[in-house]
């Protein structure tokens, strides 16, 4: 009965399949293990082991689970109505005594009647309604789990941007140390020059200045880190453990490698097959067509097959006899007069059905400007990265050429508190650029229909 579609009893089978490729093929088992044990923050991260306590403890993933499950139930109620069911029947009433009639031999019927036994029973013809109502509820299973694959794909994006970001605010971290440090160094060599009288005392102003302002921008950084954990953490969907915090974790730094990028009409040709959004649209379409056909078949006549075996008492019996045996026959019903009900939810599943044509090639055109906008972030950022290391490059030598220079009295010590301010500046435009950069790849692969973490 129905498509033919290939189905699973659960979504575990997608969740095992996203845990596998991110373990590398690794110890499910083991993992599931460990986490049941301590179901905590780590204290030692890198993005793989978020990835994988994401898709174990996220709360969106795990009820977009729990709908799958829930329209799982749905198709096996729908299919439990072409199967043949058992029945417990009995009924009892009581009837005023001027209602009972009699024979002619005197003897009148009892006032009370009952009966009790059991009944099958199974529907024999419906006019194809119920392949097609079953054909509905196995795509909208269908659509709930491709539903379930943009889930997932969502929640491991939403995860490689908070780690991403907590990478980026420790990087900046570091590189506002280094400001730090670099003038405090100037500081130090203005107060020697000034204790030497060979420089003025405006020098020693200016880099006490300096530094100061150089302290709230590592202030800012540290602040953006703790934040960031705490949305990762939120993005992952663990508490703390005992005694943790911000502070206490060990977080991997380092960015990734940079990938090959692909022509964007490429991208956008997968995205159009294989994007999980677009598929499940497909199979609301399908399921609404379904639909549309079933309450069409209504009109057809129903037959139903039953086969009872009934004690009952015998009305005209004065000691009580109880009668019993067995009973076949067929039931039929044939829609006549509705009051147009029938033409109505007819018009209004027709009506959806065209909805959901609309809401896919909504849907297409969506994810089509969303495969473009994050294909142009990933060249943009690419770009930009080109020449990160040459302005660094030059930025330094820039720098090592003003202190000479200063220590040699030919520039003024504004100069090369300005050449450390150009250094720090090019610093945090490459670590940005390098963060911008492995989002928008994260975020390409997503509207792809792929997922965000690649081996």
């Amino acid at each position: 009965m129905g498509r033919g579609r290939r189905m699973t009893s659960s979504p575990q089978p997608l969740k095992s399949v996203a845990l596998t490729l991110l373990l590398g093929f690794g110890s499910l088992s083991a993992l599931g293990q460990e986490q049941s044990k301590e179901a905590v923050f780590p204290s030692q991260l890198d993005l793989r082991l978020c990835a994988e306590l994401a898709l174990l403890h996220n709360p969106l993933l795990l009820q977009a689970e729990e709908r799958v499950v829930e329209q799982q139930n749905r198709r096996t109620e729908t299919r439990s109505a072409g199967l043949p069911r058992l029945d417990a029947v009995g009924s009892y009433s009581l009837e005023d005594q001027d209602r009972a009639g009699s024979f002619g031999g005197g003897s009148s019927q009892s006032d009370t009647s009952w009966n009790a036994g059991l009944e099958a029973a199974t529907r024999l013809y419906a006019g194809g309604r119920l392949v097609a109502e079953l054909n509905a509820q196995t795509a909208r299973e269908d659509a709930f789990r491709a539903a379930l694959g943009a889930t997932v794909n969502r929640v491991l994006l939403n995860v490689v941007a908070r780690y991403y970001a907590a990478v980026l605010a420790l990087k900046n971290i570091a590189v506002q140390e280094e400001a730090l440090s670099l003038f405090e160094l100037q500081l130090a060599l203005a107060q020697n020059r000034f204790e030497a009288g060979v420089g003025p005392r405006f020098d020693v102003l200016q880099a006490e200045v300096a530094l100061a302002n150089a302290r709230p921008p590592l202030v800012r950084a540290r602040n953006a880190y703790r934040v960031a954990i705490e949305e990762l953490r939120q993005a992952v969907g663990l508490p703390y453990g005992p005694g943790q915090d911000a502070e206490s974790l060990s977080l991997q730094s380092e960015w990734p490698e940079r990938r090959s990028l692909d022509p964007v009409e490429s991208a956008i040709a997968h995205a159009m097959e294989l994007h999980p959004e677009i598929r499940a649209r497909r199979e609301e379409r399908n399921a609404a067509a379904e639909e549309t056909v079933a309450i069409r078949r209504a009109r057809a006549p129903t037959v139903q097959g039953f086969a009872n075996y009934l004690f009952q008492n015998d009305r005209f019996s004065e000691d009580d006899e109880v009668l019993q045996g067995w009973g076949v026959g067929i039931r039929a019903s044939l829609p006549i007069w509705d009051g147009a009900a029938i033409r109505s939810r007819i018009g209004q599943a027709s009506a959806r059905q065209r909805q959901t044509a609309f809401q896919l090639d909504e849907t297409e055109l969506a994810i089509e400007i969303e495969v473009r906008r994050a294909w142009f972030d990933v060249q943009e950022a690419a770009e930009i990265l080109e020449t990160a290391d040459l302005v660094i490059e030059q930025a330094r030598e820039a720098l090592r050429l003003a202190e000479n220079r200063y220590g040699a009295g030919a520039l003024t010590q504004l100069d090369v508190l300005q050449s450390q301010l150009a250094l720090t500046r090019s610093l945090l435009d490459r670590e940005s650029a390098e963060h911008d950069y492995h989002v928008a790849y994260a975020r390409l692969r997503e509207a792809m229909g792929l997922s965000p973490i690649q081996e």
